[in-house]
């Protein structure tokens, strides 16, 4: 019988023996009896009332989890000095109400360089568990695009001190967005495929190029499209992915009255080798931006019409535990063409790093990098940085 039952029934029993105190002509003896009886039914009532409490409050579940890191860098490039750092507090909090609701959210907490603190929401989204196959996702969410945004950027994860070029802030790889989403996983043979689709408000225009970031307000009715469809083969530990996002972001309205928008079009492959000991990992973004009437950069305060803007982003990467120690190698390739105050970061970089794992969440990461601006001098930089996730 369910426990709720069970305790109406008892309440029930309480009561009629209750009334039975009150009855004319009933012995003392006999009353006595009753009350030990109504005293018995009472301490069975309050353990059947505290049996059912923990049954529904275990439907409910919190967990706090999260990560942090510090570091240290050492750069020979002109106006740039050691430092140690601060890098991130990213508390991560998670309800799961049975197994069929789960809401999340990551903040990250910042210490600037002036000494001031900021916080922002990395994502804030509810997970309705359909099936097996397929999960529904409203709010705030990490990018479906690519790998590294959604899986690898969190630093007790990423297995060097920063990101690849382009795959971070203001790079090319969107990082969230803010709408619905659908995503699974389906058995294919002996593969899984698995697939994210996602509708939200999109990037945004900006006086350094798109930002491609999650809004809570859309500056057009046009809704960005994006998704990521991947083939993962178990036996082997190997992915294979592609990815898609389609927007458009406003444009300034012109003399006559017109609002030209730009086309915004990004594409991407991505594969991955997890066998242990060994990781190898590479993706590949291509995105352009069409010709659009725009306020330019930097502030500018008149608009003009902006070229077609195109970047491209890769990186390659590998990795081999020795026991506790790990060596790590990557080349990443950020370039494009078009509006030249939007390509002034790009550039490529080759990491070497070497990482000690104290604790499965716990990894010391030094790395040496050698930096090719497309605009400025090469230079070189090392790093430090213990990272823990919790």
């Amino acid at each position: 019988m369910d426990k709720f039952k069970k305790t109406a029934c008892t309440r029930a029993v309480v009561a009629t023996l209750g009334a039975a105190l009150v009855v004319p002509g009933v012995a003392l003896g006999a009353d006595d009896d009753l009350k030990q009886r109504i005293e018995t039914l009472e301490q069975k009532l309050e353990a059947i009332e505290l049996e059912a409490g923990a049954e529904e409050r275990a439907d409910s579940k919190w967990h706090l989890a999260g990560y942090a890191d510090v570091g240290f860098e050492s750069s020979n490039q002109d106006d740039t000095d050691d430092k140690f750092s601060v890098g991130h507090f990213n508390p991560v909090f998670h309800w799961l109400y049975k197994d069929n609701l789960l809401f999340e959210a990551e903040l990250q907490i910042e210490l600037g360089d002036d000494g001031t603190t900021s916080v922002a929401m990395e994502y804030v989204d509810l997970n309705y568990f359909v099936n097996d196959s397929l999960t529904l996702v409203a709010g705030q969410f990490l990018s479906p695009v690519g790998q590294f945004q959604e899986r690898l950027h969190p630093t007790w994860i990423n297995k060097l001190p920063n990101a690849p070029a382009g795959f971070g802030h203001g790079g090319v790889q969107p990082l969230s967005d803010v709408g619905v989403q659908a995503r699974g996983g389906v058995p294919l043979g002996g593969a899984i495929f698995g697939y994210a689709l996602a509708v939200g408000n999109g990037p945004q225009g900006g006086h350094h190029g798109p930002e491609l970031e999650g809004f809570n307000a859309d500056n057009n009715s046009n809704k960005a499209l994006s998704g990521r469809f991947g083939i993962f083969l178990p036996a082997s530990q190997l992915e294979f992915g592609v990815s898609f996002l389609s927007a458009e972001i406003p444009g300034e309205e012109a003399d006559a009255g017109a609002v030209t928008d730009g086309d915004l079009d990004l594409w991407g492959v991505d594969a991955a080798y997890t066998r242990a000991p060994w990781e190898f990992r590479a993706e590949y973004l291509d995105s352009s931006l069409g010709e659009h009437l725009g306020a330019g950069a930097h502030g500018a305060g008149s608009t003009s019409t902006l070229p077609e803007t195109n970047w491209e982003a890769w990186y390659v990467q590998g990795a081999r535990q020795f026991g506790k120690w790990e060596p790590v190698l990557r080349y990443s390739d950020y370039s494009g063409d078009g509006y030249g105050p939007w390509i002034e970061e790009t550039r490529s970089e080759w990491t070497v790093g070497l990482n000690y794992l104290l604790a499965p969440s716990a990894i010391l990461k030094t790395a040496y990098q050698s930096v090719s601006p497309d605009e400025g001098e090469d230079y070189e930089q090392f790093l430090v940085q213990f990272a823990y996730g919790f």
